[in-house]
């Protein structure tokens, strides 16, 4: 019974969705809920605790490349149990540490092995050697992980600031990892070796092409929007008279649209034009700018938010459909990793939105001078999509 559930490649996909779920739903979604708390223990500005979320969308940008070398070579079932022990360490470090300034150093240093490792990048390196038909669908069913954290998780870390200080809360959520995450991973995945390298399969220089940047910059720009608005969402419902509680609320509700795009993106890239459906969500986001830009209420900023997640949930399992039919398989860690480490740049979003705000006096003006960013992005997917027009052959997958 045990080796039938590991060999079904739906139960990784479903494993991965446990995983981001729980390292995305804290070290993303969850980070805003703790910005408050941070600024009333320390006595900081908003900016000053922003250089944790950003530091660390940094360093994962430095070390997703290396981190998908090594999904290309070593058993992922180890690196996986790996990244989530270090990720529940640097939760048990943070919630002991005496200053604000050893917040951001753990955050920023220990944080991102786990984003990157047991994130998104793990669970799309996955599913695209394990599912070999409907991988778009399986993409965004496994994309769903990092919703179902958005949805579960903001409520979850809310309930427990409320009954507890936030350093017992990172403690409790360190348990919840170990349980929940750590034992499922020893239980039900087998040995996670990636596929062997065809001779000749890989053209040499692949991963420095033009056209894998390019692609980053089309991940980087929603992501941008995207983080700047959530990692400062508590902070600007302040600004405009919502509360914290309800602040989870639309951050979980946004998850819920999230899901939506991912589904709906992940069907949609196995049936119709990948330009088309890019070009949608960038414009699907610019309305989104203006909404937030105009919010005074919290009817516009649910509008606002819902439609952020709607794109950025789309944009992920595009991209990586994108990259599993126009690249050999068995670069997929390598190209992946490219693509992440340009979309890291994206941590820069919500430092820049606060240091505008706090210069500014509001988030506004932040909001649409980083939507300038989506006609560029558009241009640059539409280019990558004329140069890499045409499928290449792949390795098979293990199942699916």
């Amino acid at each position: 019974m045990l080796n039938t559930l590991r060999q079904n490649p739906w139960v990784s996909v479903a494993f991965c969705c446990l995983m981001q779920a729980f390292t995305t739903g804290i070290g993303s979604y969850g980070f805003a809920l703790f910005v408050v708390p941070w600024m009333q223990e320390f006595a900081v500005e908003r900016s000053a605790m922003m250089l944790a979320i950003t530091g660390a969308s940094l360093v994962a940008m430095i070390i997703s490349p290396v981190c998908g070398w090594l999904l290309d070579r070593f058993d992922n079932k180890i690196l996986i149990i790996a990244s989530l022990s270090i990720f529940i360490g640097a939760l048990v470090s943070i919630a002991v540490a005496p200053n604000y300034q050893l917040v951001i150093v753990l955050f920023v240093l220990l944080i991102p092995v786990g984003l990157v490792l047991a994130g998104p990048l793990m669970a799309y390196s996955l599913a695209a050697r394990k599912i070999t038909q409907r991988r778009g669908m399986a993409m965004g069913v496994t994309a769903l992980g990092s919703s179902i954290g958005g949805l579960i998780m903001p409520f979850v870390i809310s309930g427990l600031l409320t009954s507890f200080s936030w350093r017992s809360t990172f403690l409790v959520l360190a348990v919840i990892g170990v349980v929940l995450v750590i034992l499922p991973a020893l239980i039900l995945l087998g040995a996670e070796r990636p596929p062997k390298k065809e001779p000749d399969s890989v053209s040499p220089g692949l991963v420095n092409k033009p056209s894998i940047f390019m692609l980053g910059f089309c991940f980087m720009v929603p992501a941008m929007l995207f983080v700047g608005v959530l990692h400062n969402l508590g902070a600007f419902a302040m600004d405009i008279g919502v509360s914290q509680g309800r602040v989870a609320f639309i951050i979980s509700s946004s998850s819920v649209t999230m899901a939506i795009g991912k589904l709906s993106a992940g069907y949609l890239s196995d049936r119709l034009n990948h330009v088309l459906i890019y070009l949608s969500l960038v414009f699907i986001m610019a309305i989104a700018m203006v909404l937030l830009a105009l919010s005074d209420s919290i009817v516009r900023l649910i509008l606002g938010v819902g439609l952020l997640a709607l794109v950025m949930g789309g944009v992920a399992p595009l991209i990586a459909n994108m990259i599993s039919r126009h690249w050999p398989l068995e670069s997929f860690g390598r190209v992946m990793g490219i693509v992440q480490a340009a979309a890291g740049i994206s941590g820069l979003g919500p430092l820049m939105a606060a240091m505008i705000r706090d210069t500014s006096g509001g988030y506004p003006a932040a909001f649409m001078w980083m939507a300038a960013l989506l006609p560029p992005a558009a241009l640059c997917f539409i280019w990558v999509a004329a140069r890499n027009s045409q499928p290449v052959g792949e390795a098979a997958p293990a199942g699916g």
